[in-house]
């Protein structure tokens, strides 16, 4: 087994981004880009385009509580989720999309 393919598996090359929300009475959530095996998944979901529950279903992979960098929703919170306001979900998958490398990031940054 080679040295390189061991180093390079071990690092965290996921990008994260701490955001506060203002629609949510101030929190912070961690935003972090989806692997390449979330990304290929949510793709399959969505056929690669803004359906249904699109937006809360990015983000039930891309955010983190910044404290424990535990998850913070499950598949079982996509209906709650998708009933918070758009404004909200729209910033923060609009921030995974760009931290993911599948949208614009400097777009992402600024926002």
């Amino acid at each position: 087994m080679s040295d390189l393919r061991s180093r390079i598996l071990a690092v965290d090359d996921r990008p994260y981004e701490d955001v506060e929300v203002p629609e949510w009475v101030g929190m912070t959530v961690r935003v972090r880009g989806l692997s390449a095996k979330a990304a290929e998944a949510f793709a399959k979901r969505h056929g690669g385009a803004d359906t249904e529950g699109g937006l809360a279903d990015l983000l039930i992979d891309a955010l983190e509580d910044p404290t424990t960098g535990e998850p913070i929703f499950t598949r079982d919170d996509l209906d709650a989720l998708s009933d918070k306001a758009i404004p909200a979900l729209a910033m923060l998958s609009k921030k995974a999309m760009g931290l993911s490398g599948l949208g614009d990031e400097e777009d992402a940054k600024n926002d």
